[in-house]
């Protein structure tokens, strides 16, 4: 999924829908193969990307920043899962993860 996100990147630039979607399966790959520090930078500059591209309140932006956040806590970055959550117009999905970090 590299190949793929590298070479959406070098043809459409980063401010580019195609660029996030691959980003993000890139990220979803490198999960299943227990890289998520590398997952999380990924869906990171995916999620960037859609917050360019997309209403603030688009339910792409909203999952994509729930599954950043997500990630973030299973890496015990609490800090910036709550950053992340901070930033979501989805107050439902904001407290559920908060309510997830609070038992962490």
């Amino acid at each position: 999924m590299r190949r793929a996100a590298d070479g959406a990147l070098s043809r459409f630039g980063q401010q580019h829908v195609k660029t996030a979607h691959y980003q993000k399966n890139d990220a979803t790959s490198l999960i299943m193969l227990h890289r998520p520090l590398e997952a999380a930078d990924q869906l990171a500059l995916a999620v960037a990307t859609e917050r360019e591209l997309y209403p603030a309140d688009s339910p792409v932006v909203v999952v994509g920043i729930n599954n950043l956040a997500a990630l973030e806590l299973m890496l015990g970055h609490l800090q910036r899962m709550r950053l992340e959550l901070a930033s979501t117009p989805s107050s439902a999905a904001a407290l559920k993860n908060l309510a997830r970090a609070s038992t962490a």
